[in-house]
């Protein structure tokens, strides 16, 4: 073992180049984590705080606590907690336990609650430092613990790196990520998020070469005819990501727009529901990056284009068999003659353009064979939380059960803030200016919260009155008695 503290790295076996580790409990700490569990088990965020005060460096306590502060709003509480989890983990590497050393050649076996315990950690902190507006460390964070667990990838960061990527600019080493990386039993490049990530890699790549720099006009339309056709893959193999995307970037944007009419018509879900899955996350995580005006009408150009050519081969394929159900009935040699001369030259225009069309749907064929027809358990059990800026907020009612069991407590009376960093803003205006300067900022959520905070306080401004009533009735009656 190594680190010689409450929780130790220990090397298990060493396998084709690769060594595997795994975290374990000291016995002391083992009992430490029992009482964590019973505390954790209550539901009581009062015992947690209390457990929490008495174990401050216990990583479990600090991740429970970090969650609370995170429901909160109290974002650098958590990330302050999170990074002492992080650190109670560090300091029990194992001497030959070198993650900066050779890319791939160390492995986190990922059975153990310890080691889930790692993992999470992990999580929590590459989505605080993202919310800093760290996304290269983010994206740093990615590699690290997808290189711990790639055949498993149990933090689903094939779902969410593209993202990381893209923010951080790291456009060429994206690409080639896709294209390189086989370590996870299904091919990164078939990632329907990773698939768009590239295409918009290779466009916003192309933009910042050209902003050092003149390049000549063949490479620029090389580089952007490599663009479009990264895009038009993507949409051709998922053309269901299309609608969720904007769907989440403008839910009214169908209606209101009639240049994506067409898109009506598209199909909202896939076979396999693991598909299905990463195409919200996608939708969720990157909806951001895609808004641009520019980006989306790229989007929407190259949609149509696709949308105009199915449709020019679904009236190509009816030509064809009404062509074909003619001369089998009989027809005269001479009209016979005359269909020939006038289908043959598009035969041949669309000859190329079927074969590729058919050796596409045999790779999406392969492609939908290889994500099946299951969701993996690390997949299914992701919310929305776990791959996107969102956190979920404790109710005003939560707040005004807590002042009604303990009157006294002015502390839990407090109530939700909005999205920031600690109290609440709503009604604010410089406040709501700058928050609406971040990237995560909701205008329809700000509202809900403003309106959830003018509940809460209504309900502590009653309780305020109920209290001091019952304060002054007590004085009453004490006075009579006397």
């Amino acid at each position: 073992g190594g680190g010689g503290g409450a929780v130790n790295m220990v090397l298990k076996h060493t396998s084709q180049g690769k060594s595997y580790f795994t975290f374990c409990y000291d016995l002391q700490y083992a009992s430490t984590e029992r009482e964590f569990q019973a505390c954790k088990n209550t539901l009581d965020p009062r015992a947690m705080a209390v457990f929490h005060h008495h174990n401050p460096f216990h990583a479990g306590g600090n991740l429970q606590m970090a969650e609370i502060h995170l429901h909160r709003g109290e974002f650098k509480l958590a990330a302050e907690l999170i990074e002492r989890a992080v650190f109670f983990y560090e300091k029990g590497y194992h001497p030959k336990y070198d993650p900066i050393g050779r890319t791939g050649a160390v492995r986190l076996l990922n059975q153990r609650a310890e080691d889930r315990e790692f993992l999470k950690a992990l999580r929590r902190h590459m989505q605080c430092v993202a919310r800093r507006g760290c996304v290269r460390a983010a994206l740093e964070v990615c590699k690290y613990a997808l290189s711990l667990t790639a055949e498993e990838d149990p933090l689903c960061v094939l779902s969410m790196i593209g993202f990381y990527a893209l923010r951080a600019t790291e456009y060429q080493w994206l690409m080639e990520f896709v294209e390189t990386f086989t370590g996870y039993p299904i091919p990164a490049k078939w990632f329907p998020n990773l698939m768009f990530n590239c295409a918009l890699a290779a466009k916003s790549g192309r933009k910042k070469s050209s902003g050092g720099g003149r390049e000549s006009s063949s490479e620029e339309a090389k580089e952007k005819q490599s663009a479009d056709l990264l895009l038009e893959a993507a949409i051709r193999t998922y053309p269901e990501a299309v609608k969720a995307l904007v769907e989440e970037i403008d839910s009214k944007i169908v209606q209101t727009d009639t240049r994506w009419e067409f898109i009506t018509k598209w199909p909202s879900s896939t076979a396999s529901p693991f598909v299905n899955k990463l195409i919200r996350i996608f939708a969720a995580r990157c909806s951001a990056l895609w808004r641009a005006p520019p980006i989306l009408a790229w989007l929407r150009d190259t949609a149509k284009k696709i949308d105009e050519e199915g449709k020019k081969k679904k009236k190509e394929d009816k030509r064809r068999k009404k062509k074909k159900e003619a001369i089998s009935e009989g027809v005269g040699e001479e009209g016979k003659g005359h269909e020939d001369a006038e289908g043959d030259a598009e035969d041949d225009d669309v000859h190329s353009s079927s074969m590729m069309e058919g050796k596409h749907a045999e790779e999406k064929r392969l492609i939908f064979a290889a994500f099946g027809s299951g969701i993996p358990n690390h997949y299914r059990e992701l919310e929305k939380s776990d791959y996107t800026d969102q956190t979920p907020q404790l109710p005003p009612e939560y707040f005004q059960q807590q002042a009604e069991q303990h009157p006294h407590a002015r502390l839990q009376q407090q109530p939700p803030p909005m999205q920031g960093e600690g109290s609440p803003i709503a009604g604010n205006p410089l406040a709501m200016f700058f928050m609406s300067m971040l990237p995560n900022f909701d205008p329809e959520v700000a509202a809900e919260h403003a309106a959830a905070i003018e509940v809460a306080l209504a309900a502590a401004d009653e309780d305020d009155g109920k209290l001091a009533d019952a304060a002054d009735r007590k004085e009453q009656e004490e006075k009579e008695e006397e």
